[in-house]
């Protein structure tokens, strides 16, 4: 009888062990498909952020244009685009002086608190000993 028995347990795990096999192959397809979904939703993400870019750029010069345009309409063509030019020049500078700004400013306080801290540390060891 435990023949029998030991048979039926070996059987059963046997059934258990191909169920296993074919669940995490079951598994495993579903993620290749849900990996190739997210790739591909990545890199259309990606291409269209990058056509926006770009239809970005062009437009730039369209609109520089199109001030230009409305200007010349007021006064003479040299002078609309030698006003537009400065404008520009002006906005390219105020923005290169707050890149500026914002970059000369400290970044990490935290690393002179940690060097703070260690040198608290090193002097509260010194006393002790």
């Amino acid at each position: 009888m435990d023949g029998d028995q030991n048979g039926a347990v070996g059987t059963r795990i046997g059934r258990l062990m191909q169920k296993l096999a074919e669940l995490l192959r079951t598994r495993w397809e579903q993620a290749q498909r849900e990996g190739r979904a997210v790739v591909r939703d990545l890199v259309t993400g990606v291409v269209l952020i990058v056509v926006a870019v770009v239809l970005v750029a062009l437009a730039v010069p369209l609109a520089v244009v199109t001030v230009v345009l409305v200007l010349a309409e007021v006064v003479p063509a040299w002078s609309a685009v030698g006003l537009v030019f400065a404008v520009m020049l002006l906005l390219a500078g105020a923005l290169l002086l707050v890149a500026r700004s914002k970059l000369r400013r400290k970044r990490f306080k935290i690393v002179q608190d940690l060097r703070e801290d260690a040198a608290v540390i090193q002097k509260t060891l010194r006393r002790e000993a």
